[in-house]
């Protein structure tokens, strides 16, 4: 360090302060050690505020990636528009068509006008990040009018991206005044709001996905005697019902499973009625007998529900069974549709295609790969 510090005084031509000898040696070191201290506390201040910015890109990121995740309405209140006279619009009355993905409404027909005012608002239902994937199409129409084949019923038509919902994560709303309907065919005016569901919306409910329920562990079970034909659990779930592998132990208790059941469907199967659980014994029979009996809900609120989306492995609860005995079980939800993410969404918010990629490689790769991986 002393050398450095000569060397970098050199070369700035500033006079040495850093002197080598018996006499100055100990001066010059306190010197160093006081440059040293004061670079370190720096660079410590950098670390500081570069972990505290890349943690709240992470929180910002995490909830935006939630936010495209969530299934709910989209309301499009289309208010009116302006100059139309160009298109002889002043001659009949006109209509508005929406389309939104697959989906496709009408606003009802506003009388004849230059400028129409139809104050009507059109929902669609679904994933918030395939609503908003591509821009939405909207065409102005004289009524008699089939907006899927306009012809020469077409007034104007414009395509508005939905991407500025999101300037605003806790609103998830936003308005245009003037959409250019086409050359010399007036403007419309417009605004969109997002409504997350809950677990009782048809919107949220009509997901589909898996649930996996990760059996783990018995403790305190109903048991007598030894288990020599085994023992396993058998789990409804969206009227459906799956049986672990049976296992075998001497005298005891307490047993241990660690194996996932999946069951795949939409998400009202699941969060309709309970999840129950049995714990069974084989018999010499072949009837296998009754050793526990309990139920749990699988998803109690969309906090939950989110929770159990994003936390790998899922969410852990313990069952108490009856006559005695509880067991633990995780609950994990991965949905069938993943997150598209369009070219103009990655623009605006580079990490997010990465962050929704990453997750999915987290769930479908080998644990072992992902540990190996450079990165």
């Amino acid at each position: 360090w002393l050398k450095h510090a000569s060397a970098v005084e050199a070369a700035a031509g500033l006079p040495p302060h850093v002197a080598f000898g018996p006499g100055a040696a100990s001066a010059s070191l306190r010197l160093a050690v006081a440059d040293l201290t004061a670079s370190l506390g720096s660079w410590m201040d950098k670390l500081s505020e570069r972990k505290a910015a890349m943690t709240a890109r992470h929180a910002d990121t995490a909830g935006l990636a939630r936010t495209l995740r969530a299934y709910g309405t989209l309301s499009v209140h289309i208010r009116g528009a302006q100059g139309l006279a160009a298109a002889g619009a002043s001659l009949s009355s006109t209509v508005v068509g929406v389309a939104v993905g697959e989906a496709t409404q009408l606003a009802r027909a506003a009388s004849p006008s230059t400028n129409p005012n139809w104050d009507q608002t059109l929902d669609f239902e679904g994933m918030l990040g395939a609503l908003m994937h591509e821009p939405i199409s909207i065409k102005v129409l004289r009524s008699h009018a089939d907006p899927s084949a306009p012809g020469e019923h077409l007034l104007g038509e414009a395509r508005v991206s939905l991407v500025s919902l999101l300037d605003n994560l806790s609103s998830l709303s936003a308005e245009w005044d003037a959409i250019d309907l086409g050359a010399s065919v007036g403007t419309l005016s417009m605004s969109a709001t997002f409504a997350p569901g809950g677990l009782a919306d048809a919107a949220v409910r009509s997901q589909h996905g898996r649930l996996q329920v990760h059996v783990h562990a018995g403790s305190d079970l109903a048991l007598t005697g030894t288990i020599d034909r085994g023992c396993f659990v058998r789990v409804f779930a969206g009227g459906r019902v799956l049986d672990s592998a049976a296992i075998t132990g001497g005298y005891t208790r307490d047993l241990s499973w660690e194996e996932a059941l999946t069951f795949e469907g939409p998400l009202g199967d699941f969060v309709q009625v309970k999840v129950e659980v049995q714990v069974m014994a084989q018999t010499a029979s072949g009837e296998p007998d009754l050793v526990g009996v309990g139920a749990t809900d699988f998803a109690r609120s969309m906090a939950h529900l989110d929770l159990m989306t994003e936390e790998l492995g899922g969410v852990g609860t313990s069952v108490q069974l009856r006559p005695s005995g509880r067991l633990s079980l995780k609950f994990e939800w991965l949905p069938a549709r993943p997150v598209p993410v369009s070219a103009e969404l990655a623009a605006r918010f580079p990490l997010i295609a990465s962050c929704l990629q990453i997750k999915r490689d987290k769930r479908e790769a080998p644990v072992e790969a992902i540990l190996a991986h450079p990165a």
